[in-house]
């Protein structure tokens, strides 16, 4: 199941203001532009620190990827992390120890790591390929993903996935995070689905259309399609709004010779 995230502000941002400036429409998917508006305007005047709530929610995922990395893999590893956005877990990675080198098209909002962070730049490499294409091939012992593919839609999720096939050394994992679907989304999708189709009358769901949030039944069916075996998921309460479910969902996932890995694992 799959349902559109709508967005109505992000970090005291008026998003719907934002997309009308630029000629955005609201029910499209977000692209580039809007992207780079949004960094635009939240860096505005030279100003690049962020809320601490936001930050500290960051270092808690950052913890979480370290936890996972640490059941199968050393400090030794070389981790790829897609789609960065300000680099904040990868930083926090990076100063815990493990080699992470990034890969973010988003100029705007990678300025806030080269900002923060210069003492890192000589530790870690920075890809800025739309597609991936200038990875090696079997160059990285984990990739890891942090709550990116929502603003992309199903058909670029494949080609990320396939691409993450191939940079993968063989043996090597893809550990995913996604935002779930939460109780309260699904009652207000249900009813402006009732609402427009059983009842007929008009209901407005307020907000930008800022990607789409995915049940894990179809991250499971995304990871098979792209050659990947999931191995396990796992919850992380950080600011929890949903009193069922956790607001942050990990996957992993073994690319080429997973069986060794998998045994391997099981052992633990």
């Amino acid at each position: 199941m799959h349902i559109s995230l709508q967005q109505t502000s992000w970090h005291d941002i008026d998003l719907v203001q934002l997309a009308d400036n630029i000629g955005h429409n609201v029910k499209s998917w977000p692209d580039s532009r809007l992207f780079d508006a949004f960094y635009k305007k939240l860096f505005e005047n030279g100003r690049l620190d962020l809320r601490e709530s936001f930050v500290a929610n960051k270092h808690a995922l950052a913890d979480k990827f370290a936890e996972l990395l640490g059941i199968y893999s050393n400090r030794n590893a070389s981790i790829l992390s897609i789609g960065v956005g300000t680099g904040i877990i990868e930083a926090h990675m990076i100063k815990s120890g493990w080699k992470v080198d990034l890969q973010e098209i988003q100029e705007t909002s990678i300025e806030y790591f080269r900002h923060n962070h210069q003492d890192l730049l000589g530790q870690t490499k920075i890809y800025s390929s739309y597609d991936l294409s200038d990875i090696p091939t079997e160059s990285y012992d984990v990739i890891i993903c942090s709550i990116v593919t929502y603003a992309c839609k199903l058909e670029i999720v494949r080609k990320i996935l396939a691409a993450v096939g191939k940079i993968l050394k063989r043996g090597g994992a893809f550990i995913w995070c996604d935002v779930p679907l939460t109780w309260q989304e699904i009652y207000q999708y249900t009813k402006f689905w009732l609402y427009n189709h059983l009842y007929n009358v008009p209901y407005k769901r307020n907000g930008i259309f800022w990607g789409e949030k995915r049940s894990i039944s179809v991250w499971h069916k995304l990871a098979k399609e792209a050659g990947l075996s999931l191995l396990d998921q796992t919850y992380l309460h950080t600011q929890t709004r949903d009193f069922i479910r956790p607001p942050h969902y990990f996957g992993t996932a073994f690319g080429k010779d997973i069986a060794e890995q998998i045994a391997v694992y099981k052992k633990l």
